[in-house]
């Protein structure tokens, strides 16, 4: 049959294609994320009567190795029971197909509404397909319209999406063409396998960036006992320096009111744990939790150096002025005072070189945004979608995380665990994501993302916004203080005095001298640390998330259609915190460790 050679062809082009791929990433001269198995295709197929079996079938004949992973919009006996063309033989086909062993199947049912508009189920399954696939075949007439959650809406949601569509018009089903982001008429080129080969390795070779290398070489992670040891040590002794502004932000919120939180009332939480229901979205999330938590250290590691860093340049800088002007009005110890400031003039430099050879600063902001896509990658899996990697304003396009390795990174782990995989002895694997499992989910969702996100929020606003106002009156304070040594000194130098009275002319010299240096790294503290404005941020995202969860905390009046709902709700969460995150990193993206 035409139509099943021309599938086999495309395949066999794809896995030349994936191996020549891999091959070139693991030659690479910088580093290798892959390991030296085969690799091995996860095939995303809902196996509706017609072409997706056909397709299926094709790849089974052709002895072609993946994991075949089936979202279907509602149970399978529901599924199974709309087919209308060759029903029977349609029937035996999805059964036949979902029982191979060999396949590793797993079939996810949506538990759709039967009763209702069932193409809003459809186009449900079909999301679910294209937030986990790479490059989409698509086989049908692209002259006809299938409707909501057809073939023909999929290939224009994949081509808005920017993934790569290869297409096989049933009118011509010898030929394979490549369809255009602006076009979805396969008719747009006819696909060679140079041209399939860019397109795998755009995806499966790693960019040529030091980042990427650095991770996978990561002291933390890879280096001896000793040298973790040595790692955690100088973590937590930088981190020391900067624990004092939250601590003080803390004190400073602890004595303020806040009656507008006071009177805020959530909606009731829903509180449902299924069982069954819970065992599997466990077994879901476990591998991403396992690899985020890895991340997620390193980002604290990194970010206590950094911060820690700054703040203790800023101090030292004046500390370094009042050691200056010590060594010269205290003629006794002046080689002490003088020590003491090259001492801290060697630790600003020191932290300075330290930062940029090692790359604190970039390592902290790079591995915090990795962390926070496993945390919604985590959180998704189990609704089987995954979270999408937001695209910044037009001015910041070279802060996109698409351009970058933590983008690439992020979509190879996702890529690599596959859909809603769970081990199990049963064939197929089946994961109904039934009114149970979705209130589950829900409850989940509600409680440990979006509440936890909440009072995450509030915590770092309370914190920053209450250092932001200690500062500023130990600013007002300091400025007090030097505007009346300037005019005690003023005084003191234009009126004739005593000799003796030299001492207290050198103490007001470095009042008027050296409290401007400590005025100013306190408000370089605000400003590198972006104090104010991450106070500003996070009350914004915590009133964001406040109406997200009041909005998922009701749950869905239809019978059917909940997985899908909550799903929307549960992407359009994970967007806006991960803009957030976005946003984040580009605001403190131009604030290295100086020479200050």
């Amino acid at each position: 049959m035409a139509l099943t050679e021309t599938v086999q062809r495309f395949l066999r082009m794809l896995d030349e294609a994936i191996r020549e791929s891999i091959a070139e990433a693991r030659s690479l001269p910088t580093c290798t994320p892959y390991t030296d198995d085969s690799p091995l295709l996860f095939g995303i197929d809902s196996l509706a009567e017609g072409a997706d079996q056909l397709v299926a079938d094709a790849a089974i004949q052709g002895g072609f190795r993946f994991r075949l992973r089936v979202p279907v919009p509602f149970t399978s006996r529901q599924y199974k029971s709309f087919f209308s063309f060759d029903k029977q033989d349609s029937i035996a086909a999805f059964e036949r197909i979902t029982c191979a062993a060999e396949l590793e199947p797993i079939v996810v049912e949506l538990c759709g509404d039967v009763e209702g508009d069932r193409s809003e189920d459809y186009a449900a399954a079909a999301d679910v397909l294209l937030d986990n696939c790479d490059l989409l075949l698509a086989v049908y007439d692209p002259s006809a319209s299938g409707g909501e959650g057809g073939t023909a809406e999929s290939v224009g949601k994949a081509a808005a999406m920017g993934l790569d569509v290869v297409g096989i018009d049933l009118r011509r089903p010898n030929e394979l063409v490549l369809v255009s982001d602006r076009q979805s008429d396969p008719a747009s080129s006819q696909l060679k396998p140079d041209m399939l080969r860019r397109l795998v390795s755009g995806v499966m070779v790693p960019p040529a960036s030091a980042g990427l290398r650095r991770f996978l070489g990561e002291p933390l992670l890879a280096g001896s006992t000793l040298t973790r040891t040595l790692c955690l040590f100088a973590s937590r002794v930088y981190g020391l320096f900067w624990s004092v502004i939250p601590s003080i932000g803390s004190l400073v919120s602890a004595v303020r009111s806040s009656p507008d939180r006071k009177g805020h009332q959530r909606p009731q939480l829903p509180n449902r744990a299924d069982p069954d229901a819970t065992a599997i979205i466990n077994e879901v999330q476990r591998p991403y939790r396992d690899r985020r938590a890895p991340v997620d250290a390193l980002a604290r590691f990194y970010m206590r150096l950094y911060r820690g860093s700054f703040v203790m340049n800023f101090m030292t800088g004046a500390l370094a002025v009042l050691f200056g002007l010590l060594s010269y009005f205290h003629h006794a110890y002046g080689s002490v005072w003088i020590g003491a400031e090259i001492a801290a003039l060697g630790i600003i430099f020191g932290n300075f070189v330290c930062a940029r050879v090692w790359d604190w600063h970039g390592r902290a902001l790079d591995y915090r945004f990795v962390a926070e896509y496993l945390r919604h990658l985590t959180v998704l899996a189990p609704l089987g979608r995954s979270a999408p990697l937001v695209r910044p304003a037009a001015q910041y396009g070279g802060h996109d995380p698409i351009e970058t390795w933590m983008g690439w990174y992020v979509r190879a782990l996702d890529r690599d665990q596959g859909m809603v995989d769970i081990v199990s002895a049963q064939v197929p694997t089946v994961i109904r994501i039934d009114e149970a499992y979705v209130e589950t989910m829900r409850a989940r969702l509600c409680r440990s993302l979006l509440l936890g996100q909440i009072e995450y929020y509030r915590k770092v606003e309370e914190r920053f916004d209450g250092a932001v106002a200690a500062l500023r009156a130990l600013m007002v304070l300091l400025f007090v203080v030097i505007a009346a040594g300037v005019i005690a000194h003023l005084v003191h130098v234009t009126i004739p005095m005593h000799p003796a009275a030299w001492r207290e002319g050198a103490v007001l010299t470095i009042v008027v001298v050296a409290l401007p240096a400590f005025l100013g790294a306190l408000h370089g503290i605000a400003v590198q640390g972006e104090l104010e404005k991450t106070a500003d941020r996070a009350a914004q995202m915590s009133a964001y998330l406040e109406q997200v969860l009041e909005a998922m905390s009701q749950p869905v009046a239809t019978s059917g259609g909940r997985a899908s709902t909550l799903a929307v709700q549960a992407v359009a969460a994970a967007r806006l915190m991960l803009g957030e995150v976005l946003d984040w990193r580009i605001i403190h993206q131009a604030h290295e460790v100086e020479l200050t």
